[in-house]
């Protein structure tokens, strides 16, 4: 019969034994493992950062580069500042949530993980013809369990505020007027590229007022779509969408008449039958936004009920 080491499932060594003891059976040392293993993964590098340092170690396992990321405020979840040894730049990383009704069920899982990538290729798109959207560097999707994390990479732009934030500094109505315009101008860019944000409310929308003007930057492109030319109505529905989260937010009454007119100048700048489409659909999207505001006072009694 064969000895006892030679019998096992792999091949052992015998130790020498010490004067007077047995013989010492190992099995031979496994081969090192890793504390995580490196889940299945997809990333996507922007054309500007496909040489730097990180892209490497990004390719290799995106969830560990994020892991050595600073935690910032930011979102819906909390934001990953990376170092700009690694990419020449700070670069500010936004991890997926899902937000609507489904939000707190799913989570940070998505069924697949192309919801990134497809948002890193148009706002790489938007920023190679000069729309006012955040500089892309990456998108990354790992799987976890039966779904997908994400997560879409920006260089950070220093100093600058969500409007929200910028609202809640309650500046006079002159800076809002001037804000208005930049905010219009930069909302009109991204519809005359043929481009529907999907959900465009305050916090996707970064102000910069350390320059003057202020300056308007269009952020978080995930729901994005995009098609040969944007029409009107999809147009002011975009726009409605802001005033609603203006009110749900808070700021509604920063929003004076002065103001919105300003920003209707400043979309539609000489065009005549732009303005007038608009204006012409306005009492149905007012109806609409009667519809939003009666369905909040209805949600806020039953959570007011259940409390």
């Amino acid at each position: 019969m064969a000895p006892e080491h030679r019998r096992r499932g792999r091949r052992a060594r015998v130790d020498p034994p010490w004067p007077g003891s047995d013989p010492v059976v190992k099995p031979d040392a496994a081969p090192p493992t890793s504390a995580r293993p490196t889940r299945a993964h997809r990333v996507t590098i922007a054309n500007a950062f496909r040489t730097c340092p990180g892209a490497r170690s990004l390719e290799s396992d995106p969830e560990a580069l994020l892991d050595r990321g600073e935690p910032v405020a930011g979102g819906r979840r909390a934001n990953v500042l990376l170092s700009p040894r690694e990419w020449g730049q700070p670069v500010r990383v936004r991890p997926g949530q899902r937000g609507g009704l489904l939000g707190p069920l799913l989570g940070a899982r998505y069924a697949t993980p192309t919801r990134p990538l497809r948002e890193l290729a148009l706002v790489e798109a938007l920023h190679a013809e000069g729309v006012p959207v955040a500089a892309p560097v990456f998108a990354a999707a790992w799987r976890q369990g039966v779904g997908w994390r994400t997560s879409f990479a920006t260089v950070e732009q220093e100093g600058a505020l969500d409007l929200a934030a910028w609202l809640a500094r309650a500046p006079d109505e002159g800076t809002r007027v001037t804000l208005a315009v930049s905010i219009a101008r930069a909302l009109r860019r991204v519809h005359d590229a043929g481009v529907v944000h999907g959900d465009l409310q305050i916090r996707n929308l970064l102000v910069d007022a350390r320059s003057d003007p202020p300056t308007c930057t269009v952020i978080d492109f995930d729901r994005a779509r995009r098609s040969t030319s944007v029409s009107a109505a999809a147009r002011l529905r975009e726009w409605m969408r802001l005033v609603r989260s203006c009110e749900k937010t808070g700021h509604a009454r920063q929003l004076t008449p002065r103001v919105q007119a300003a920003a209707l100048s400043a979309y539609c700048g000489g065009d005549r039958a732009l303005r007038r489409a608009l204006l012409g659909r306005l009492p149905r999207e007012q109806a609409r936004m009667r519809r939003h505001r009666l369905g909040w006072r209805i949600a806020e009694f039953f959570c007011r009920g259940a409390g």
